[in-house]
């Protein structure tokens, strides 16, 4: 998902305005249509999930898909999105199924709370085998290494690096 940066003023209660050199690389560059979904920040802080509605020589229109109480921007049930964008690729560059499985059930699993009591983490680690959860610690860490400093603790809670 491509991530955009705008001043706080292009912000609107239910969509974002990108205006400026942005417009030309997302019209020309990367060739983006409407209902293609991006992830806007603003110069305060905060990101915002949300899809494109209007494009423009000289602006780009986005709509707000979610936010919660706080004011911060979720994207909702991205896994299964992300899961469907990787096979689509898989079938696209002929991937070989062990790959596919694997990766696939990597995006499937990454966001959810590993079981932090003896029984569950046990059963986790069997159900989802020992090498899987290496590879799965190691996207994890990742993707917390590739938030915001800011928000790692609130993402996260206990688990920070």
């Amino acid at each position: 998902m491509y991530q955009f940066f705008v001043d706080d003023a292009q912000v609107h209660k239910h969509e974002i305005v990108i205006e400026g050199s942005d417009v030309n690389h997302i019209r020309n560059v990367l060739r983006m249509k409407i209902d293609e979904r991006i992830r806007i920040s603003n110069m305060s802080g905060k990101a915002y999930f949300c899809h494109i509605t209007l494009i423009t020589e000289d602006m780009v229109v986005a709509e707000i898909d979610s936010e919660d109480d706080n004011g911060m921007g979720h994207f909702y049930g991205h896994p299964s999105v992300s899961e469907k964008i990787f096979c689509d690729f898989c079938k696209k560059y002929k991937v070989d199924n062990k790959m596919r499985d694997n990766v696939s059930r990597l995006i499937r699993f990454h966001e959810r709370e590993i079981p932090l009591n003896k029984k569950s983490a046990h059963r986790f680690l069997i159900s989802y085998g020992d090498e899987n959860v290496k590879q799965l610690f190691t996207l994890k860490k990742a993707d917390i290494l590739g938030q915001n400093k800011i928000f790692r603790i609130v993402s996260y809670g206990r688990t920070c690096f």
